[in-house]
């Protein structure tokens, strides 16, 4: 929605004054704490940013700062974003399952649907069987699509198009 790419395009700015301040204060020695956090959340914001270079450009900028680039927080933004421009479903899934840090996940989260349809795409193509259905146990879809239980994995298979079958006993 228009308020939702406000929100980012004003996150994104934000993001990008305090990566220039940043900068500044490391020019001057200074050193801040929270820094590596605050440029993960920047390279979250662009992690579907069309522009292929934006990431690797501000992660060549930062290689000679190996504090900020090895810091856990900075690996798992990494991580989520080589995860993402793989279209490893299970690689992403699997780092926001174990993520610790709540505002990672929160704003990955945003990928969360891409990432399931092209899980779902997949599933599809390498299931498809000659008659064009394709039987895949729902506890199974629940852990490849991230879902938190298997109500939310049932509302996800219908919502992209896929009938959810009940089996006795399960």
């Amino acid at each position: 929605s228009n308020i939702d790419n406000l929100n980012s395009r004003n996150l994104n700015e934000r993001l990008k004054t305090l990566n220039e301040f940043y900068d500044r204060d490391h020019e001057k020695g200074r050193i801040n704490h929270n820094e590596a956090e605050f440029r993960a959340y920047y390279i979250l914001q662009h992690v579907g940013n069309k522009d292929k270079v934006e990431i690797p450009s501000y992660v060549r900028e930062l290689s000679s700062r190996k504090d900020i680039l090895n810091s856990p927080i900075m690996q798992e933004a990494l991580k989520l974003w080589s995860a993402w421009k793989r279209d490893d479903y299970q690689q992403f899934f699997s780092i926001m399952k174990n993520s610790q840090n709540v505002l990672i996940c929160c704003q990955a989260f945003r990928y969360v649907g891409y990432m399931r349809y092209n899980a779902i795409q997949k599933l599809h193509r390498v299931l498809k069987s000659s008659k064009g259905v394709v039987y895949f146990p729902l506890t199974d879809v629940s852990n490849l699509l991230g879902c938190d239980n298997m109500q939310t994995a049932a509302n996800v298979c219908v919502e992209f198009g896929l009938t959810v079958q009940v089996q006795e006993g399960t």
